[in-house]
């Protein structure tokens, strides 16, 4: 297809892909956070780190998804168009742009919420592409969604993960 001949296709999804390392980086300190939390052992440099991934990662998000839609403009003449791909992605966006000016006081609130959100993340990658119909997707022409068990299974271990958490915390 001409459309994927565009210089854009590369940065795009560079950017984008850059952005879900970093999003994924942030979630995993988090998660490194919260198990220091659990057996007690001080992590003081965790929200700092976490912060600045949920930055580097939104601000390449958002380059990534201005690049697209210029990329978009050039090859259907619309910025937008409201595919799942693109409704997922400003899912995205509201809700790291939202943790990121959240400043919290409570270092273990922001961990659970940067650990939670990357939830988004594999919902816009994953979710999108293999269980719903748009342009950005594999799904075929109909909505196959089904629950997988890995994904109820991880997120009941995580639940209780940040159960404990908050309750050592409280200790």
């Amino acid at each position: 297809m001409p459309v994927l001949n565009s210089p854009y296709l590369s940065i795009h999804v560079s950017l984008i892909a850059a952005s879900y390392g970093f999003f994924g980086l942030s979630a995993l300190i988090s998660f490194s956070y919260l198990l220091c939390v659990i057996f007690k052992k001080p992590y003081d440099k965790a929200n700092i780190q976490i912060y600045l991934a949920n930055h580097l990662g939104l601000l390449l998000l958002i380059c990534g998804n201005f690049l697209g839609g210029i990329w978009a403009n050039e090859s259907w003449g619309r910025y937008w168009g409201w595919d799942s791909k693109e409704t997922w992605s400003l899912i995205s966006i509201l809700i790291y742009a939202i943790l990121v000016h959240l400043k919290l006081k409570s270092k273990l609130l922001y961990a659970l919420l940067s650990m939670w959100g990357f939830g988004v993340i594999l919902m816009t990658y994953f979710g999108v592409n293999y269980y719903l119909v748009g342009k950005h997707s594999y799904a075929g022409e109909k909505s196959n969604f089904e629950s997988p068990l890995w994904l109820i299974i991880s997120v009941i271990i995580l639940t209780i993960f940040s159960l404990v958490a908050i309750r050592r915390n409280l200790k």
